[in-house]
């Protein structure tokens, strides 16, 4: 798989989008090991798992795919990260 990295920038505070996560990850019985600054993720959704690293500082937020389904392009789940991201 290339690699699959972006960086997304976002309003708001890093502890609260952190706090978001962690409610998401119930929701979507999702992995997250880390805290508000830095971490690893995993996640079956969109008939996929995906896999990564985030790390977030001044608002922006970098999100690394180590895995991924090949037939879902980043693009993609940049756009559907960003839409739940505060503008």
């Amino acid at each position: 798989m290339r690699p699959c990295r972006f960086s997304i920038n976002f309003n708001g505070d890093v502890n609260t989008l952190f706090q978001q996560a962690l409610r998401e990850e119930r929701k979507y019985n999702a992995q997250i090991i880390g805290d508000a600054n830095n971490g690893f993720f995993e996640v079956s959704v969109l008939e996929g798992n995906y896999k990564g690293n985030y790390s977030a500082n001044n608002n922006l937020i970098t999100i690394e795919l180590s895995s991924k389904p090949i037939y879902i392009p980043c693009t993609m789940i940049e756009a559907l990260i960003k839409k739940h991201l505060p503008a």
